[in-house]
């Protein structure tokens, strides 16, 4: 639908064309996404999103790196608040029998000292590379990024019904799985248009228009030796499993033979 790129543009015009202003909306920006949708979320939705806006302002990449650093770390350190902000919660939310609310009441607070502590921390190391301004005339307008403007439309009182529907339901045991299952399906069903059977739901792409995959390919060796890596070590986690190996001595020993390969170290570098 474009809401979270759209959100990302509006963050971006509160900026007001100040470096250091920009960098803690964004971080703000990170943390809502983060407990609404997730902390995985937050990083594979925000980070790509940010990136290709600073492109546009024509951020150097110490900036970038900067940005996209605190995107990934907000995403983590605030993905506290409520039970759907992070799997874990999920999990040790429903072993321990906790509601929605009463969990929701002890961790809110916690959630916005780690974001406080968060926000110093990313300012004082990062405050070298984030730029003093940017060109507000370089963004793209908010509608832009609106891809299905009836979804668009509805996402907002489909969320603010879904977070009020955790509360309410919390008090019954209402898995939120089901709760969120929901909502998911109602905006599946505006998406497909389903009670026009299909019609004027956003048309499909041209298939034209993708390039090769072959064109994705950086590095060939290391391309041709990752299948093989990678269906030796899904065996080798079964096979060391009956001796209690350590999973991360086994992917650790994988990842270092790829990096082996991308960096050519039998011939010092040369041809990497």
């Amino acid at each position: 639908t474009g809401v979270f790129h759209w959100a990302a543009l509006h963050v971006a015009r509160w900026g007001g064309g100040r470096g250091r202003r920009l960098f803690p909306l964004i971080v703000v920006l990170g943390a809502v996404i983060s407990a609404f949708f997730a902390n995985d979320g937050a990083a594979l939705i925000l980070t790509p999103i940010v990136l290709a806006m600073l492109l546009a302002l024509g951020f150097g990449p110490a900036a970038a790196l900067a940005f996209v650093m605190a995107c990934g770390f907000v995403a983590d350190t605030t993905s506290m608040p409520l039970v759907i902000s992070n799997l874990v919660n999920i999990v040790t939310a429903g072993y321990f029998n906790i509601p929605f609310d009463r969990y929701a009441a002890v961790m809110v607070p916690v959630d916005l000292a780690a974001l406080a502590a968060t926000l110093v921390v990313l300012m004082l190391f990062f405050r070298r590379d984030i730029p003093a301004g940017y060109d507000l005339a370089r963004l793209e307008a908010p509608s832009s990024a609106i891809k299905d403007a009836l979804v668009f439309r509805w996402t907002w009182p489909v969320m603010a019904v879904l977070l009020v529907a955790y509360f309410v339901t919390a008090a019954w045991q209402v898995p939120v799985s089901l709760v969120t299952g929901i909502a998911a399906l109602l905006l599946l069903a505006l998406a497909g248009r389903w009670w026009r059977g299909g019609r004027g739901a956003p048309a499909g792409y041209d298939l034209a228009r993708l390039e090769a995959p072959s064109s994705a390919i950086k590095d060939a060796l290391v391309f041709r030796w990752t299948w093989p890596v990678m269906a030796v070590l899904l065996v080798a986690y079964f096979v060391t499993a009956a001796w209690q190996v350590p999973v991360s001595l086994v992917t650790g020993i994988a990842a270092l033979l790829l990096l082996a390969l991308a960096g050519r170290w039998w011939r010092g570098g040369r041809g990497a």
